[in-house]
């Protein structure tokens, strides 16, 4: 799969035009990880964002007694580590490469150099990540909570695929 394909699986690269998706494709740097090859560490400053495009990752927590807490298991075409493209926080988790894995790395500096080339692109990117956080405030709106509070107390429906719905 190419680069620019990759992208178009990112949700805040999928609205990017073909031109402007290709030059930022043609902008990202190839990385090799073997499996068992820590990625990035949760707490580190963190800069950049990877694309996987062979191999897994997981996600995870670090742990005591080197017990780790797995967060997410991501394959080709998923993606780790966005938020630090926009801010300076650390890294809020760790991921590790279990199998020999090719990772597309962004960092911040290289995108801020291409959004400043594509006016459109940075306008394209920024309506797409609106939208997620206007998503995110209809989760987060008054009675949300609730709603989480009440599916989660009720009796799981084992076998039917909702929750809280009862069998009959």
């Amino acid at each position: 799969m190419s680069h620019s394909n990759l992208l178009t699986r990112i949700p805040m690269f999928a609205n990017l035009s073909d031109e402007d998706r290709q030059a930022l494709a043609q902008r990202l740097v190839e990385r090799q990880f073997a499996a068992g090859e820590v990625i990035i560490t949760q707490g580190d400053r963190g800069t950049s964002m990877f694309i996987v495009a062979a191999g897994h990752v997981n996600i995870f927590l670090p742990g005591e007694a080197s017990r780790r807490i797995s967060l997410k298991d991501i394959a080709t075409g998923e993606y780790f580590g966005e938020l630090a493209l926009f801010d300076d926080k650390p890294r809020s988790a760790s991921a590790v490469a279990t199998t020999d894995a090719t990772l597309l790395e962004l960092d911040r500096d290289t995108l801020s150099h291409y959004l400043a080339q594509r006016p459109q692109g940075a306008m394209t990117l920024l309506q797409t990540l609106a939208g997620r956080l206007r998503a995110t405030n209809q989760v987060l709106s008054p009675g949300a909570g609730e709603k989480v509070v009440a599916q989660l107390q009720s009796p799981p429906a084992w076998g039917t695929g909702e929750r809280g719905r009862e069998r009959g």
